[in-house]
């Protein structure tokens, strides 16, 4: 048998860091770019872009095809696949029921 080794509680944590495209660089390069808008609030800014990509993923879900972004930027959609249709038995229990039972292991079976 192998020995178990336990975590260890008090080892340093990974926190996976945040990126957020909203940050005060974007605005200075949006106002450079598009200089009609510079004196446009950022918070008026950061509500117009959460806005639209409000309107996009409601778009994307209520039409079938999608959406097109602008500027040939690409495509977003929702994709479905179908579940398994292999039968997936559980061995222990069906040698020791004598009969096939299915593995209900809901966290895994088709995925």
């Amino acid at each position: 048998m192998k020995n178990y080794k336990a975590p260890d509680l008090n080892a340093p944590r990974y926190r996976k860091k945040a990126l957020s495209l909203l940050n005060a660089d974007f605005y200075k390069e949006f106002k450079n770019k598009y200089p009609q808008y510079k004196d446009l609030d950022n918070k008026i800014l950061k509500e117009i872009i959460v806005t639209y990509n409000g309107l996009i993923w409601e778009n994307v879900i209520n039409h079938r095809e999608g959406v097109e972004f602008p500027e040939s930027l690409g495509y977003v959609f929702i994709g479905t696949c179908t579940s398994k249709t292999k039968f997936n038995p559980d061995h222990d229990k069906s040698i020791q029921t004598g009969v096939k039972v299915k593995n209900l292991n809901w966290e895994t079976d088709g995925k």
